[in-house]
């Protein structure tokens, strides 16, 4: 079996948080009465290293090799993936949220991080989002909506 590739060095931690519960958060924000404008930090309920995230994904302890970011970069390149440096630099990394927590602000139970969990996020058409820990978007109550999903996020 082919190893595991990871960015970094696998010690990075990461919260993962469901693809469901960003939603919930989205739609609590677009729910209120009133109009929220702030930012909020989005993470899921547990912090893990990126190795352990990586067999928890492939359903079982995998041999894997780390990868700089730059290293990372011309291999995708080599691929044909398109990806950037930044990404793979924010990939190598911690990645967790910044407080007021979204989840506790919109009343919204996290996810755990467990198998049945990435079952179901293996549904949806884009898996890294829908693991990704962190999400940004703003409410739709004002003219600039957005649920994109992205690094270092925050519900703006």
């Amino acid at each position: 079996m082919r190893p595991a590739l990871v960015v970094g060095t696998g010690r990075q931690i990461v919260a993962p948080i469901h693809v469901d519960d960003v939603a919930a958060v989205l739609a609590g924000a677009d729910d209120r009465e009133r109009v929220e404008s702030g930012t909020w930090g989005l993470e899921g309920p547990d912090r893990v290293p990126a190795d352990d995230l990586t067999d928890l994904l492939a359903g079982q302890r995998r041999r894997k090799l780390h990868l700089s970011p730059r290293v990372g970069i011309r291999a995708a390149r080599l691929t044909g993936v398109r990806l950037t440096l930044a990404a793979l630099e924010v990939l190598a990394k911690d990645s967790l949220a910044d407080a007021p927590d979204a989840a506790k602000e919109f009343n919204v139970r996290r996810t755990p991080l467990e198998r049945d969990s990435i079952g179901r996020s293996r549904e949806c058409p884009n898996r890294l989002t829908a693991l990704h820990p962190t999400a940004t978007g703003r409410s739709r109550k004002g003219p600039s909506s957005s649920g994109a999903v992205g690094p270092k996020g925050a519900l703006k």
